[in-house]
C-alpha cells in the first residue's frame, strides 16, 4: 500500500513582522506621549495650576533622587525633549537598537517616576512594555539594523539561507516567540487587575 505524500515542513516565521509593527506603533505612541504631555520641569520651578506641584504631597519618597537629575534652565529642558524624541524615533525606526529603545525607556522612566500626575498602572504598563520590547528582537524586520544587515551579507551567504531553511527553529526565532507571550501575559496581568479594581470599587459604591 502506498504511503500517502508527506505534508512539506514549513518554517516561516511571523512574529518578526508582528513585533516590528508592534515596536513601531509603541514607540511611535511613547514618543509622543514623552514629548507632549510628560512634565519636564521640576515641581520647584512649574507655577501653573497645571503643573505636577499641586499633586506634590502624592510624590513616592523613594524618588525624591530623581529631582536632582531634572533639567532647570529652558536650554536644559529644550535639550531633554529633542534628546528623548530622537531617541523615540531610532527606536521606533530600529536604529541602533536594542540601545536606543533602552535608554528612551530609561529617559521615559525618569520623567514619568518624578511627576505624581502620571501615578497610574497604565504608565507602569507602558515602561515595562517598552523594556519588554527592548530586549525582544523587535528590530529583526522593517528597521534600520536588519537593513544593514542584510546589505553587508554576502550575496551567497543569502542564496544558501533562501535555498536552504533550516530544519529547526534558531535560537532567535524562539526568543521573539517567547517576547509575544511576555508581553500578552503583561497586558492580560495588568487589564486584569484593573477590572478587579473597578468592580471592587462599583460594589463598594452599591
Amino acid at each position: 500500500m502506498a504511503k500517502p505524500p508527506s505534508l512539506p515542513v514549513t518554517t516561516k516565521d511571523n512574529t518578526p513582522k508582528i513585533l516590528a509593527i508592534w515596536r513601531i506603533l509603541l514607540f511611535l505612541m511613547m514618543t509622543f506621549q514623552f514629548y507632549n504631555n510628560l512634565p519636564h520641569l521640576p515641581t520647584s520651578h512649574t507655577e501653573t495650576q497645571n503643573s505636577a506641584a499641586l499633586d506634590r504631597m502624592f510624590t513616592l519618597d523613594q524618588f525624591e533622587w530623581i529631582l536632582t537629575t531634572m533639567p532647570t534652565t529652558e536650554g536644559a529642558v529644550s535639550f531633554n525633549k529633542n534628546l528623548g524624541f530622537l531617541l523615540g524615533l531610532s527606536a521606533t525606526a530600529g536604529f541602533c537598537y536594542p540601545l536606543s529603545s533602552l535608554m528612551f525607556s530609561l529617559l521615559y522612566a525618569r520623567q514619568f517616576f518624578y511627576s505624581a500626575a502620571n501615578f497610574t498602572d497604565h504608565d507602569y504598563l507602558f515602561i515595562l512594555l517598552m523594556l519588554i520590547t527592548s530586549f525582544s528582537g523587535a528590530d529583526s524586520f522593517l528597521s534600520v539594523d536588519s537593513n544593514f544587515k542584510r546589505l553587508g551579507m554576502d550575496p551567497k551567504t543569502k542564496k544558501a539561507q533562501a535555498e536552504s531553511p533550516p530544519a529547526s527553529l534558531p535560537s532567535s526565532v524562539a526568543h521573539r516567540a517567547y517576547s509575544i507571550v511576555v508581553l500578552r501575559c503583561q497586558i492580560a496581568v495588568i487589564y486584569f487587575f484593573a477590572a478587579l479594581w473597578k468592580v471592587s470599587e462599583r460594589s463598594e459604591r452599591a
